[in-house]
């Protein structure tokens, strides 16, 4: 996957947020994803468990090939382009994931999935929240009420001209 002329390693997030969650994410985790991309290839390399899903078919393609050619085939990838199968996450029983990263279609129903899916003590990260929109600021407020900040990540991401902002919070337990 490139951008910006970029070969892409690392997630599209701001670079702030890659650096406190590149020592947090541990081996023994179990990881959600609503939208693939540079994040599930990043995160395959890191994690137990990765289950990420995508709503565009090309996308998927994409993503899938990049996971085989890298070695990381066993990521479990998704594709979901109707809007309750995405958010509700099929296969999952509930509070099993370490993380929940939102970055897809339909955020402020993913939000509500990730608060029910993670681990008492465990993380969502919500990219872009500085997006204006009904559905990004929906979204923000029930991260708000679901946990404790841990961080607003503001900065330039990677192969992106632009800055972005993600939010992250731990959710009440462990």
């Amino acid at each position: 996957m490139r951008k910006a002329g970029v070969q892409l390693s690392s997630p599209w997030w701001p670079y702030p947020a890659i650096r406190y969650l590149q020592p947090l994410v541990c081996a023994s985790w179990s990881v959600l994803e609503f939208g693939s991309g540079a994040s599930t290839l990043w995160l395959a390399r890191r994690v137990h468990r990765l289950v990420s899903l995508e709503s565009s078919a090309t996308w998927y393609a994409n993503v899938q090939s990049r996971l085989i050619a890298v070695g990381c085939p066993g990521t479990d990838l998704r594709l979901r382009r109707n809007k309750l199968d995405y958010v509700t996450v099929d296969r999952c029983t509930g509070r099993e994931f370490d993380l929940v990263v939102i970055d897809g279609d339909w955020r402020d129903l993913c939000t509500q999935t990730a608060v029910r899916l993670v681990r008492p003590g465990g993380y969502v990260y919500l990219d872009n929240s500085d997006v204006l929109d009904p559905d990004h600021r929906s979204a923000v407020r029930i991260l708000l009420e679901a946990g404790t900040t841990v961080g607003r990540f503001v900065g330039i991401c990677p192969g992106i001209v632009a800055t972005s902002q993600g939010l992250l919070i731990r959710t009440p337990g462990n």
